[in-house]
């Protein structure tokens, strides 16, 4: 019964240093941890480093009776631990533009058919932003005008950095090389045939030509409502006209009606108004300014811009609409000289120009017409012609041809 007992007990004794070893050996709280450390500086390339340590640990205890039972128990512990670092470097590149400044000239000359008078503030207005230019403007009439340019670039001599002249002289100098292409960024809000597409010219003011007669002589109603009413004997001798026979503007625009028109009910037209004789002036103003006058009843071509200065000053002058007729317009372009000796002074003019502060100035000018869209200005084509068909001219055909419809009008005109 002792010898019983005895076994008993070794045993149990046994069993608590097992379990005891194995209580040291597994605690709670030993589980496998990981350690992530990352570091940026500014992230794109990562490296990744895993150790994973293993540690096994084994407890044996063996019993043993004075008989010949052996109890033997053995606890397994494994413990693994992991640790992983991960590094993550990022190389930030800097990419450096290096914008070159053009160098601004301190001179710069431009030549032009607007009026001093009218030129000054503009220049003002640029001068103001630029006051380190030199601006000096040379005015003079068209013809003339173009005579000194094509004789300063035929003799290889400096000539205009820029130049503001008619549409139909800019186009010929265009098609002959005489024009730098720039495409000013204040040009893209502009109306597509306010511009030339490849840069060679941008409108600065428009030039409307239309329809006037005399309020205090003539009734609305008595008004010529069509073009075939235009062509009524009744008009004979009581129309004004500027000069068609003269290869200018009022050549072009009774040219330039013929693709309005159509070819055969266009020459209908200009030859039922050549056989009412009208009266032909060389200077636009006169045009308009005979018929409020009262000399005669209506004027077929005044320009928009002379009607408003008579208007402004109490001329009883306004403008009437003709069915089948639309509102042709020519424009003052701004270019530069393919041989400007200052191209920097003279694109930073166009842009001016071509700006709404410079478009302001135009459009507050007594009396300019704006062009640029959306500017607040006393006078702009789209205050005063929003609502009528519109048509650019000269189209390329006509101002190529200008001599043959010259030699056309006067058979016509002069009888």
């Amino acid at each position: 019964m002792t010898n019983r007992n005895t076994y008993v007990i070794l045993a149990v004794a046994a069993i608590i240093v097992v379990f005891g070893v194995a209580a040291v050996i597994y605690m709670p709280g030993s589980e496998p941890t990981t350690i992530t450390t990352t570091e940026t500086t500014t992230a794109t390339t990562t490296a990744t480093t895993t150790a994973t340590t293993t540690a096994t640990t084994t407890a044996v205890t063996t019993a043993t009776s004075t008989a010949t039972t052996t109890a033997t128990t053995t606890a397994t512990t494994t413990a693994t631990t992991t640790a992983t670092t991960t590094a993550t470097t990022t190389t930030t590149s800097t990419t450096t533009t290096t914008t070159t400044v053009e160098a601004l000239e301190k001179d710069l000359l431009i030549y032009g058919v607007a009026d001093p008078v009218d030129v000054k503030p503009w220049i003002d207005g640029f001068n103001a932003k630029y006051p380190g230019v030199k601006v000096v403007y040379v005015n003079k009439t068209p013809p003339p005008l173009a005579t000194q340019i094509r004789e300063e670039v035929a003799a290889g001599k400096p000539t205009a950095d820029v130049v503001m002249i008619t549409l139909p002289l800019q186009l010929t100098f265009t098609e002959q090389g005489y024009f730098l292409a720039y495409k000013s960024p204040e040009a893209s809000v502009f109306r597509s045939d306010f511009k030339d597409a490849s840069g060679f010219w941008t409108a600065v003011q428009a030039n409307p030509v239309i329809q006037v007669y005399n309020p205090k002589t003539l009734s609305a109603s008595d008004l010529p409502k069509t073009i075939d009413d235009l062509l009524n004997p009744k008009w004979s001798g009581k129309m004004t006209i500027h000069d068609v026979t003269l290869g200018s503007v009022g050549t072009s625009w009774l040219a330039s009606l013929k693709s309005v028109l159509g070819e055969e009910k266009w020459n209908t037209f200009i030859k039922g108004i050549a056989a009412n004789k009208p009266v032909k002036f060389a200077a636009f103003e006169d045009v308009g300014r005979t018929v409020y006058e009262g000399e005669y009843q209506i004027g077929l071509s005044a320009y928009l811009h002379d009607t408003l200065r008579y208007k402004n000053a109490g001329a009883p002058l306004e403008q009437f609409r003709v069915e089948g007729l639309p509102t042709l317009f020519t424009v003052t372009p701004v270019s530069i000289m393919e041989n400007t000796t200052h191209p920097v002074a003279a694109k930073r003019f166009v842009d001016f120009m071509l700006s709404a502060d410079g478009q302001k100035l135009v459009g507050n000018t007594e009396v300019r017409i704006a062009v640029r869209p959306g500017v607040d200005t006393k006078y702009s084509f789209d205050k005063l012609l929003g609502g009528q068909t519109t048509v650019l001219f000269p189209p390329a055909e006509v101002n190529k041809n200008l001599s043959s419809y010259t030699a056309l009008f006067k058979t016509l005109f002069t009888q």
